[in-house]
């Protein structure tokens, strides 16, 4: 029997991740197999990105701190930073969203009215315009009804939210024990999957394809962690900037700014729209043009200084390719699929280049 290529070995890989992603998504059967595989899944994400940090302790120690005791010092200043988050945001956000309900019925009652209407259309002294504007008088108590209504609607919204979010919790708090448990047996997952490759493939394919492996987990990992880094830079300069401008909710605006900005390019733009919604429901016409302003000048020096500074050339495509990258993992995979579209065609890129400088090597070719 014919092996398969390393080419059309990742062909067939990764049509097969297309096909498993469209099945899990739009058939009931797969649900409980969903629910089952989402917190290993998600659990390999954290500790895939805890890694690093756990690294950055042992290296900063000179290994005199136990791998162990790293992952536990690693766990202890995330649930830290997270319960500081916590204490910080949820009041902002409960702030913002109590604003647009008090700013919205407060307008239908005081503020909106139809006497600039009704000055114009008296003007005619017609009986039909007369009727028009006793007609619009009754429909505004109807709309201040559906205000209410729509008030009722949000506040069950929230409590619906409320419990997707606690049941959310509770397989995050799943996810992150299992990924501490990935942490610690690091070396024995590593070893058990490697011998699987060679196990199941030839020497050569199984040479190849623990290379792109390695070359996916560099790429991942630098991109990801440089990204976070980059981020997070920017979400403290954001609500630094806005608690100084003396901008309502700048923890809540620097937090959604700084989680957007992860997604390339239109990460800014995505997070500008709620922060100046907020800035709207609580603030004045000029503190929402003084947000816009800020989240463009964060923009810009991210993509012009703190991004190149952090990635250096990690990236290594061009603009072009990274909103094509994002366009089509959202359309894909959704924000999953934004936020690992740019090292998937790094990934891509970097093996292609490699393909063809061997391939011009062995073939005495010298194309500068």
């Amino acid at each position: 029997m014919k092996k398969l290529s390393l080419k059309a070995y990742i062909t067939v890989l990764a049509v097969g991740l297309v096909i498993f992603n469209y099945v899990i998504s739009n058939y009931d059967f797969f649900q409980v197999l969903k629910k089952g595989i989402s917190p290993i899944l998600f659990g390999f994400v954290i500790a895939y990105l805890i890694d690093p940090l756990v690294k950055l302790i042992t290296k900063y120690t000179k290994n005199k701190i136990r791998r162990g005791f790293a992952i536990l010092f690693a766990v202890f200043l995330i649930i830290s930073m997270l319960i500081l988050f916590s204490s910080v945001l949820i009041p902002s956000i409960v702030n913002s969203i109590t604003n647009i309900i008090d700013n919205l019925t407060n307008y239908f009652q005081n503020d909106f009215s139809l006497t600039f209407i009704e000055s114009f259309l008296n003007r005619f002294n017609s009986n039909l315009f007369s009727g028009l504007i006793t007609y619009l008088n009754s429909s505004l108590e109807e709309i201040v009804v559906k205000v209410g209504e729509m008030s009722t609607i949000l506040l069950d919204w929230t409590l619906s939210f409320v419990s997707s979010a606690t049941s959310g919790l509770y397989n995050f708090l799943m996810a992150f024990v299992i990924s501490i448990y990935m942490l610690a047996d690091k070396k024995d997952l590593l070893r058990r999957v490697k011998r699987l490759n060679y196990a199941v493939n030839d020497k050569e394919l199984a040479d190849k394809l623990y290379h792109v492996t390695i070359k996916a987990h560099e790429i991942f990992s630098r991109f990801f962690v440089g990204k976070i880094i980059d981020s997070a830079i920017i979400g403290l300069m954001c609500f630094v900037i806005m608690w100084i401008a003396k901008i309502p909710n700048a923890p809540a605006i620097g937090f959604v700014v700084g989680i957007t900005n992860i997604i390339p390019y239109f990460g800014p733009f995505i997070g500008a729209i709620p922060a100046l919604l907020v800035t709207l429901a609580s603030g004045t016409w000029i503190q929402v043009l003084v947000v816009a302003v800020i989240i463009i000048a964060l923009q810009q020096f991210d993509g012009l200084y703190l991004g190149p500074l952090i990635l250096g050339n990690k990236v290594g495509v061009g603009a072009f390719w990274i909103i094509i990258s994002v366009t089509v993992g959202g359309a894909l995979f959704g924000v999953v699929g934004m936020l690992v579209g740019v090292p998937v065609v790094v990934l891509v890129k970097t093996l292609i280049e490699e393909f063809i400088a061997r391939s011009l090597e062995e073939k005495n070719i010298d194309i500068p």
